[in-house]
């Protein structure tokens, strides 16, 4: 089985904002005690040899101010980073020979702190299965030395999990070809049930999470409000996990494709159950979209979304959903 995904090439990223106060004060050079780094990964888990963005922030806490401050990283073998400002307003963050080197000047200690935010990518190795993880460091000198840095005034490190799981596929979206995104696609059999595709290209959205999983390993969460499509719900095929841009709500929706193995016709299909987070209210809200009163009325510009449509291509049954928001979804009987 392979996951079947879009490779990143010769795209360059570093995203990052920095705090509206400048950083030009006058410093000391002592180390400020309270300083803190982090670095989190987006998405948490990704497909091997995929992009993967690690936010990271740095906050001088003081008491002591800064005179210089850089970011570098030890980039693990087998792996690559990608580099290039976007519109910084203070500091550079460029690709130097493959490293990651930030120049972020003085930065003093301030009421409230200066904080410094940033996005820097790299593409996974392949093949592999487990964490992996990107040391970085905020320092003084902009240098690296594996793990003897005693000019570090913050050291996150980034980890994120890397998978072949061929019920898995997913990326942090870099450019407008890596859109569509799917698990194994394969022609379904009794060892592969189900797979679930994601086009993205609609919302003409990038640097986004975009993963798509189904199979055993996908539990959704415990409904807070709405219609009955929890975990003992009866369903057809698997639970689709869908992850396009972290919850986020788009004004033009995408589209997911999923195919069940020998599925039932599409007459013996009362609905589908959609889970998804609810950011204006903050719940778990289970959704319940019925057949026939839900399907789509067009597969280019449906008039109303969420909406769902159903065929059935040889034994397999095929639902495409089409939403502005991701989420969980299973066909019903």
């Amino acid at each position: 089985m392979r996951i079947r995904s879009a490779r990143a090439t010769g795209v360059l990223w570093v995203v990052f904002a920095l705090a509206a106060t400048a950083l030009s004060s006058p410093a000391l050079g002592a180390k400020p005690a309270g300083a803190v780094g982090t670095a989190v990964a987006q998405p948490g888990t990704v497909s091997a040899g995929e992009p993967v963005a690690f936010n990271l922030t740095f906050t001088n806490n003081g008491p002591s101010n800064i005179s210089a401050l850089y970011l570098v990283a030890d980039t693990p073998p087998g792996s690559q980073f990608i580099g290039v400002p976007i519109g910084p307003s203070v500091g550079s963050c460029p690709n130097t020979d493959g490293k990651l080197l930030c120049t972020f000047g003085s930065v003093p200690a301030t009421t409230p702190p200066i904080t410094i935010t940033l996005t820097a990518v790299y593409v996974t190795p392949s093949p592999l299965d487990g964490d992996w993880t990107v040391p970085f460091h905020f320092n003084s000198t902009g240098t690296t030395g594996g793990n003897s840095h005693g000019s570090d005034i913050a050291a996150p490190a980034g980890t994120v999990h890397v998978t072949t799981d061929s019920n898995f596929a997913g990326r942090y979206v870099v450019n407008a070809d890596q859109l569509t995104i799917g698990d194994d696609t394969t022609p379904l059999s009794k060892s592969n049930k189900q797979s679930t595709v994601i086009d993205a290209s609609a919302t003409g959205q990038t640097l986004i999470s975009l993963t798509a999983q189904d199979g055993k390993g996908v539990a959704p969460p415990t409904i807070q409000t709405g219609d009955d499509c929890g975990p003992s719900s009866t369903q057809i095929g698997e639970w689709s996990a869908l992850n396009v841009g972290d919850d986020t709500t788009f004004t033009n929706p995408f589209r997911v494709t999923v195919s069940v193995y020998q599925g039932a016709n599409p007459n013996q299909v009362s609905g589908l159950c959609w889970i998804y987070l609810d950011k204006v209210t903050g719940k778990v809200t289970g959704q319940f979209l019925s057949n026939p009163a839900n399907l789509c009325d067009s597969l280019t510009s449906p008039s109303v979304t969420p909406c769902f449509s159903l065929t059935k291509p040889g034994n397999n049954l095929q639902v495409v959903f089409i939403s502005r928001h991701n989420g969980l979804i299973h066909l019903s009987p």
